[in-house]
């Protein structure tokens, strides 16, 4: 929450945009016994997000944040990575069926490896960059739910902007609107990866959640099926990823 705040503070400050920190009063986060709170400046809901401005505001977002030298704390690692951690332990507490929940750790593990090997530029990103999260603002869409932002390549907030459309089908004309306003026309084949592991990562969440709404198995069935089928003909291999994972769980 500290990188929530101290992100959207910088980005907000140099004009980009997003949903502002509180500046009336401190807006933390502020810790007290086991509950956490920051403090945002309310935006008043103007309507429906246009899904091609929310794209233009994105990029403007990763222009102002391209050259930020923040020192971001590294909490749980890059999301993937924090995936690949949480989704050992739901394989180790038997959340998902062994066989398959080994390949699609390893799976995950390679596309880690494959993007690494990518050597991309990394910056500021938002972490969670899906259209459900700017804000209709009296101006245009505000980035909104800083909370995943870490330092990595901008693939990743693209990959976050079209992985809902890829996996399902549901919002494509949105996703398709969204990356015209960001000013591509078509994502890089290497963007592919990136969409793969996007979608271990929403699977994951959502198998962490149906220990409160069994439901959620369900829901998260299309997103690993959606890693199954992409990796279908690619080799899997024990890779360090995983086994960092498992070493974590002393396996």
């Amino acid at each position: 929450m500290r990188n929530e705040v101290g992100v959207a503070r910088f980005l907000a400050d140099r004009g980009a945009p997003v949903a502002p920190p509180a500046t009336s009063i401190d807006p933390g986060p502020h810790e007290i016994g086991r509950t956490v709170v920051s403090y945002w400046t309310y935006v008043e809901a103007q309507g429906a997000i246009d899904p091609l401005d929310a794209g233009r505001a994105l990029a403007r977002c990763h222009a102002v944040g391209h050259d930020a030298d923040l020192n971001l704390e590294a909490g749980g690692g890059d999301p993937p990575t924090e995936a690949l951690r949480i989704f050992a332990e739901l394989l180790a507490r038997g959340v998902v069926d062994p066989a398959r929940g080994r390949r699609l750790a390893r799976s995950a593990a390679h596309d880690l490896e494959a993007v690494a090997a990518l050597g991309l530029r990394k910056q500021i990103v938002h972490g969670d960059a899906h259209l459900e999260n700017p804000l209709a603002g009296p101006r245009g869409p505000l980035w909104n739910d800083w909370e995943d932002t870490f330092v990595g390549p901008v693939q990743w907030d693209l990959a976050c902007l079209v992985a809902t459309a890829q996996v399902t089908g549901a919002g494509r004309a949105r996703a398709e609107s969204a990356l015209r306003g960001y000013g591509i026309d078509r994502l890089d084949p290497e963007v592919d990866v990136f969409v793969r592991l996007r979608a271990f990562q929403v699977a994951t969440w959502l198998l962490t959640m149906a220990a409160r709404d069994r439901s959620m198995i369900g829901r998260a069935e299309p997103w690993l099926a959606y890693v199954e089928n992409r990796r279908r003909h690619a080799p899997l291999i024990l890779t360090r990823f995983w086994q960092r994972a498992r070493r974590g769980l002393g396996r």
